[in-house]
């Protein structure tokens, strides 16, 4: 009695004597046969998984793209959102590159006979709005003072650097916003240092050196605008250039009497 596996055997045989025979009959090869279709199935494989890298390929393309553009507005936002301002003095517009007006008003400080007040300058708005309040003084005068600022160069034939006269007008000033986060005034330059952005340029102005009042030292813009009906010489608070005095400040590469010049960088 034949055993289970043999009678696999032979009827595998069988088979395989019957492909050969048929192959005879026909005149073809059917192991080639078979061998072609299984390549041809093959190819088709390849190409299916071709597309599918392409596709994938072309995706991945495309999210690179939208990331980048993500990242662009990503830093656009970054740029409206931070920045910081700068005081630009003498004048009513902000012309530096990517940058905005936030206000624009008067130039005030204290009067440059009083000795207390204080010794910056300000920036005043062109329309107050005020808080509570009471008009004029109806007892002692224990406040601090703010007067306009008024331009005192070119008295007595001095040198006027600038391309219009500018004495006793009074003087505005603007608020200015950059998107570049630090701003400095730099005395003694009319350009800024490399990688750094210019603002405006000017000439540095501060009080009188003997009067009561000190002030700090500011950049005045190098082309002033003034304020409309504000020629009358009442003086308040003054500006005028300042030279460089030599001694105890190195010169050369000062120069003694020279009037310094400023910039306001930004980056």
């Amino acid at each position: 009695m034949l055993r289970y596996g043999k009678i696999n055997t032979i009827m595998l045989s069988t088979k395989l004597l019957l492909l050969f025979v048929t192959s005879a009959c026909l005149g073809t090869n059917i192991f080639e046969d078979v061998g072609q279709a299984n390549l041809e199935a093959v190819r088709i494989r390849l190409e299916e998984e071709k597309a599918k890298r392409l596709l994938l390929q072309n995706d991945v393309e495309v999210l690179m793209i939208q990331v980048e553009e993500l990242k662009r507005k990503c830093g656009q936002k970054d740029n409206t959102a931070s920045g910081t301002t700068y005081v630009r003095w003498g004048r009513t517009d902000c012309s530096g590159n990517g940058t905005e007006l936030v206000y624009k008003g008067y130039m005030a400080g204290s009067e440059y006979t009083q000795t207390g007040s204080g010794t910056n300058h300000l920036c005043l708005p062109e329309y107050p709005t005020w808080a509570k309040y009471k008009d004029g003084n109806s007892g002692p005068d224990y406040r601090g003072h703010v007067y306009g600022a008024e331009y005192e160069i070119g008295l007595h034939d001095e040198y006027i650097p600038f391309s219009s006269p500018v004495l006793d007008n009074n003087a505005p000033c603007a608020i200015c916003r950059t998107i570049r986060s630090t701003s400095i005034m730099i005395p003694g330059r009319t350009n800024c240092y490399p990688g750094w952005t210019a603002e405006y340029s000017g000439y540095l102005v501060s009080s009188y050196y003997s009067q009561a009042a000190p002030s700090e030292y500011v950049c005045l813009d190098g082309d002033p605008e003034f304020i409309a009906g504000g020629g009358g010489n009442q003086n308040g608070h003054v500006l005028y250039l300042v030279d460089v005095i030599c001694g105890t400040l190195l010169c050369p590469p000062y120069v003694n009497g020279r009037e310094l010049a400023c910039v306001v960088c930004s980056k």
